[in-house]
């Protein structure tokens, strides 16, 4: 088998925590006097770490105001985390066990400084052999360092990992990468995710063989 690794994105691809962030961000944009929508998350914000999410609006900010609004928006996604109960979604579960029981490794990729919270939460901390969270990289996707960073603490290079996202900006980082991608599509945004190796809607749609497959 060439595909040796799964390389996970959390948010969203794991957990239904979009809607959460969607939030936060629209909150903070609103009060600072900024216009935002579902399409200027997709574009500007998804994926991509807090002080980048930031300036995909606030283009001409200073780095003081650029921080004060990332505090202000991390802030309201612990808000929105304390209110919420979150569970993984059924075929993030599924994929895993069937990548554990072909012997894969796994690693979870998130721009969010959370992420390590949030799968201790839903109970898939465990599961991964490495986390690598926006906190411990210099560049933000779609920069594939965050990638590059979970294919070396799993001892694998990028041609052995295949990289499951649902953001723009993070298939753009996996292709940079060169690591083959998966683009997740459900809230059926598959156009957002068209330059990935395979798109989906579900990860019941992916198999361990048809990952396989995708290097032939």
């Amino acid at each position: 088998m060439l595909i040796q690794g799964l390389i996970l994105d959390v948010d969203g691809v794991l957990v239904d925590t979009v809607p959460l962030h969607y939030r936060a961000w629209e909150r903070m944009f609103t009060e600072w006097g900024f216009e935002f929508d579902q399409h200027i998350y997709r574009q500007r914000v998804d994926g991509k770490n807090r002080g980048q999410g930031v300036r995909g609006v606030m283009v001409d900010a200073t780095d003081e105001v650029v921080e004060a609004a990332g505090a202000q928006k991390q802030a309201y996604y612990l808000q929105e985390l304390e209110m919420t109960s979150l569970e993984p979604y059924p075929d993030a579960k599924e994929l895993l066990t069937a990548a554990e029981g072909s012997g894969l490794h796994l690693a979870a990729a998130s721009g969010s400084a959370n992420a390590l919270w949030v799968l201790e939460k839903i109970g898939l901390l465990g599961r991964f052999e490495t986390v690598v969270t926006g906190a411990e990289i210099t560049s933000g996707k779609p920069d594939p360092e965050i990638f590059l960073a979970a294919a070396d603490r799993l001892g694998l290079t990028p041609a052995q990992c295949v990289v499951f996202e649902d953001s723009e900006a993070g298939i753009t980082a996996a292709n940079k990468g060169e690591f083959l991608s998966v683009g997740v599509a459900r809230e059926k945004n598959s156009g957002f995710l068209r330059e990935a190796d395979l798109v989906v809607t579900s990860l019941d749609e992916v198999t361990i063989d048809q990952l396989e497959d995708l290097t032939r």
